[in-house]
């Protein structure tokens, strides 16, 4: 009697718990919108237009990190992919070593040139959906590169040892355009060429450890090329 109460009482609810626990159990297909963050990272090459720069330092090797943001009410607008974003680059290069004779004048020096750029990126994506994506954008950097001299000889008898440190900054405007390669769901191989110009003023002025007044307001170029490749991960 009491067994079959029991079985009467369940039988109803049974079915319900059989189909919940089918609907808790299925796993739901994965999105497969775009993310709307990605993290890049890649290494690369920066050479400066300006010809005694090139001349004394060539190509510098640069690191880069970059963070990007695409907004998807803009994607589902258009054919491709808008990314809004921060790139972070470093370079640092030691220069040829310059002798200098002439007399009883007798100067070796040695040099370093840095450069560390931060950029707001703006980049367009034409063919997100397909296996290779290419797109162009417009970055707008700051730039501050800081060149480092140390210079020791003989001075008509005298002996010298001066370390003097230079610092230039300024804001520019550059273009660039790569292509996406993907890997596997969220991870890309990138390749990026770009080109900037920015006009830097000079900031500072060190030597032996004492600063020295300012007193030009010349400016020198210090954008140039670059040619980088890395990988972007979707967050």
């Amino acid at each position: 009697m009491k067994k079959n109460l029991i079985q009467k009482i369940l039988k109803p609810i049974t079915p319900l718990l059989f189909a919940g626990s089918l609907f808790f159990a299925n796993p739901q297909p994965a999105s497969t919108a775009p993310s709307e963050f990605s993290l890049s990272g890649g290494l690369g090459i920066y050479s400066m237009t300006e010809e005694l720069a090139k001349e004394v330092y060539g190509s510098f090797p640069r690191g880069k990190v970059g963070l990007d943001y695409a907004p998807k009410k803009i994607d589902e607008q258009i054919p491709g992919r808008l990314e809004v974003g921060i790139d972070i680059m470093y370079a640092s290069k030691d220069g040829q070593p310059i002798e200098y004779t002439e007399g009883d004048i007798e100067i070796e020096s040695s040099c370093n040139f840095s450069i560390l750029t931060i950029q707001p990126v703006i980049k367009y994506h034409f063919n997100e959906k397909e296996k290779i994506s290419p797109y162009v954008g417009l970055a707008f950097p700051w730039m501050s590169a800081t060149e480092t001299i140390e210079a020791s000889g003989s001075y008509y008898g005298d002996y010298e040892e001066v370390t003097a440190k230079a610092r230039v900054a300024g804001l520019g405007l550059g273009v660039l355009a790569g292509i996406n390669f993907p890997i596997e769901d969220k991870l890309s191989l990138f390749i990026e060429c770009s080109y900037s110009k920015v006009d830097a003023k000079l900031k500072e002025i060190e030597i032996d450890g004492e600063e020295w007044e300012v007193e030009t307001t010349e400016t020198a170029n210090i954008g140039g090329v670059s040619l980088e490749a890395g990988l972007k991960f979707e967050l």
